[in-house]
């Protein structure tokens, strides 16, 4: 008697199982493996899905295991103990559906495990599951149903009379269908949404919320976002009291829910809170929308209506008090209000947030030169690109003058806050930076911005004011940097910038930056397959500085897009050599700065500069960091989409240290992952490390893309990596980045892998 329970697992979308190939133990099994993964194979198709798609991945599963029973089923509830029945079958035939608790069960070790694996004897092991003995079951498998997101939905599992033989794909197979399963769960479960929104969403003049059976917020429509205020992803989730007024007491919400709950329907009138905590009257229906089969509540549909014209005058008058009449940006007296605001949730809740503080440069000249008319227009101009940024991460007020404010939700603590809002400060002057059209004539404008973080740069609103202020007049002061975190030792800091800002004005017209080449690797066998470029900036005494000293800068000050224009046609310039000398140097991947990406001329120039060198663009791979795709992800995509058009090779540098998703990689035309080396780094010895990389690769090889593990310095870490089936890796196990006439030099010799191709 053996039992089989690996360790519990995060919920983590990594994929646990692949194909075990090679002969099995007995040619019967075998032939009953081959037969089932036909036949899901088939299952796969949308042509070929039969009718009764699970029923028949069960059949199929039995058969492969010679099991006697198959089931797969989901949760009932949020509760996650018990579980209800999409298929079952017994006996090679389909039976009806049950509803199965979960506690003293092998189904519930297997949900907390990626498989359980009873050869015999599961009842002995189980005896308070009364099933197993009901249907004379000696051996069970089980695995998990997982998202695509990493959620268990759910579990498969098949149990038969006798002991279950374990071969070298018993594992995986169950797996396979698993993953199969859940897809087909996750496929059915969007078609039932895309039906419930098109029957509910008809009129869309109402506001409709639909709410789950225990009244949880499911949908709302665009009527109720106008009428509310509240975004869909500011509620969805939430309980449907969140419009509650103290208008009406406890018992009231508590008798409008039981008519609805019993006699499936509640109508008439109440009082509700906007977001802005204004209130409005509203018509309201209620419906109870049950299964037609059990008569159980699935969800209630709630179509209300604003009856509240009268209050249209009072909010005009709201308005033209908390908002400035030239720009229609909140004003300094709603900012004001809305800073303590934001001041006393962040103490509460122990977070932080940021103030940006941001003035136009040479406002006062447009002024005197075109009138306080056209400068109205600009300042209204430039209110409009503010008010495009997103509500729930920006509240921009305009103070006085050409002063603007930001309030900036900030996802970190302080201590690691900076990086994020310097991106965030970079994109909004870029985007303030855009020329305009004013009066029929193109109009450019800069800003500067000084940037204060709650609680670090003041405990309250007048502290954290006169930080901003502060460190914006440190911004101003110094035209080339336009953007100033507040810190006490700023002017020192400032003098060094200015000094280094100078040296690298003088670096780019003297021509004193190298290209170096760091060669990457396949994981399996050790073949070169690349090389990356690396910039490098020389001084005339030979001395190299490190790129992590002037990159910054030569972001913050916009030298980065020439520097970057010389260093894609440098690297074109070596591959011609290199493909003039015959050398097969595989790809040659170039990072690409966000400021680059924000240039509107950067795909121009990247066609320009491949006309002129006639270097193909399958020879190049693009790295775009993860953090600037974030920044706008339309417009990266955008701009992925035209150079991906050309044909080069895309992919996410440093992927997993910025605030993305897989749910906005899969919508990115990328084909390659970076790993960023903190995660290599500790692969060997923090399993966090560990759990993320292969997370990384498992979701990104689901996703087509090929993954490259940056900074591998050992070969613990070369085999931790091949382990998890990483594609490429490149760092100083390999080689160090060298200058290109040592490539040259490597590629006259033998090529030796020894080092990583056992």
């Amino acid at each position: 008697m053996k039992r089989s329970v690996r360790v519990p697992r995060q919920k983590t979308p990594v994929h646990r199982f692949a194909v075990i190939a090679g002969a099995g133990r007995k040619e019967a099994a075998d032939g009953c493996m081959q037969t089932a993964l036909a036949a899901l194979a088939a299952a796969c198709s949308p042509v070929t899905r039969p009718k009764h798609f699970f029923e028949e991945c069960l059949r199929n599963l039995a058969a492969a295991y010679s099991a006697d029973f198959a089931f797969c089923g989901v949760f009932t509830d949020d509760t996650e103990t018990a579980i209800e029945t999409v298929a079952v079958v017994a006996g090679g035939r389909g039976s009806k559906n049950i509803t199965y608790e979960l506690a003293g069960t092998p189904c519930e070790d297997a949900l907390k495990a990626d498989n359980v694996f009873i050869e015999c004897g599961v009842q002995k092991l189980y005896p308070a599951d009364s099933l197993l003995e009901e249907m004379g079951v000696e051996s069970y498998f089980g695995a998990p149903l997982i998202t695509a997101d990493g959620e268990v939905m759910g579990l498969v599992a098949v149990l038969g009379r006798k002991p279950m033989m374990r071969h070298p794909w018993t594992d995986s197979v169950l797996g396979l269908f698993a993953n199969r399963i859940a897809l087909e769960l996750e496929r059915q479960r969007i078609e039932q949404e895309i039906e419930l929104s098109a029957s509910v969403f008809e009129n869309s003049h109402e506001g409709i919320m639909i709410f789950s059976a225990d009244w949880q917020i499911r949908k709302v429509n665009r009527a109720f976002t106008k009428i509310t205020g509240y975004e869909p992803d500011e509620v969805i989730g939430k309980h449907a009291r969140i419009l509650a007024c103290d208008r009406h007491d406890e018992t009231f919400y508590l008798e409008l829910m039981r008519v609805a709950e019993e006699e499936g329907r509640w109508e008439g009138d109440l009082w509700s809170l906007n977001k802005a905590g204004g209130l409005f009257g509203e018509r309201r229906t209620i419906t109870a929308v049950r299964d037609p089969a059990s008569g159980r509540i699935l969800h209630f549909v709630s179509i209300f209506t604003d009856i509240s014209e009268e209050k249209f005058a009072e909010q005009r008058i709201n308005r033209l008090a908390h908002y400035d009449q030239t720009t229609e940006l909140p004003n300094r007296l709603f900012f004001s209000e809305k800073l303590s605001q934001t001041i006393a949730g962040a103490r509460s809740s122990e977070t932080c947030f940021a103030l940006m503080m941001l003035n136009l440069d040479k406002f006062k000249a447009i002024n005197e030169s075109y009138g306080h008319m056209t400068g109205d227009r600009l300042l209204k101009a430039v209110a409009d690109r503010l008010q495009t940024l997103p509500s729930d991460h920006y509240f921009p007020a305009r103070l006085s003058g050409d002063e603007f404010a930001v309030i900036c939700r900030v996802p970190q603590d302080p201590a690691c806050a900076e990086q994020p809002l310097a991106i965030r400060a970079r994109a909004l002057l870029d985007l303030i930076g855009t020329p305009f059209m004013l009066d029929g004539e193109q109009t450019t404008i800069s800003a500067s911005v000084g940037i204060a973080i709650y609680p670090r740069d003041g405990a309250d609103s007048q502290a954290i004011i006169r930080s901003a202020d502060f460190a914006l007049a440190a911004a101003k002061a110094n035209p080339h940097r336009r953007t100033e975190f507040y810190r006490t030792e700023l002017c020192e800091q400032a003098e060094r910038q200015v000094a280094l800002t100078k040296l690298l004005r003088k670096a780019v017209s003297r021509h004193q930056f190298r290209a170096y080449y760091q060669s990457k690797h396949a994981v399996d066998d050790g073949r070169l397959t690349g090389y990356e470029a690396l910039i490098r900036w020389q001084l005339d005494d030979g001395v190299l500085v490190s790129p992590a000293q002037f990159i910054p800068v030569a972001e913050e000050t916009g030298l980065i897009v020439e520097i970057g224009r010389w260093m894609l046609g440098e690297v074109c310039r070596q591959i011609t050599e290199w493909r003039r000398l015959g050398y097969a140097f595989g790809r040659v991947s170039v990072n690409i700065s966000g400021r680059q990406l924000t240039d509107p001329e950067f795909v121009t120039t990247v066609a320009e500069i491949i006309g002129r060198t006639g270097v193909d663009p399958s020879d190049l791979e693009l790295e775009i960091t993860e953090s600037w795709l974030m920044v706008d992800p339309e417009r990266s995509t955008e701009i992925l989409q035209a150079l991906r058009g050309m044909g080069f090779k895309l992919s996410i540098d440093d992927f997993g240290i910025a605030y993305s998703s897989m749910n906005y990689l899969k919508h990115f035309p990328v084909d390659i992952i970076k790993v960023d080396r903190s995660f290599v780094r500790d692969i060997l010895t923090d399993r966090d490390s560990q759990a993320i990389v292969s997370a990384i690769i498992a979701m990104g090889h689901n996703l087509g893309r090929e993954i490259v593990a940056e900074g591998v310095e050992t070969r613990g870490q070369l085999d931790m990596l091949r382990s998890a089936g990483c594609d490429e890796a490149q760092g100083y196990l390999f080689s160090r980045p060298v200058p290109p006439e040592d490539v040259e030099r490597a590629r006259r010799m033998p090529l030796r892998q020894e080092a990583v191709a056992s």
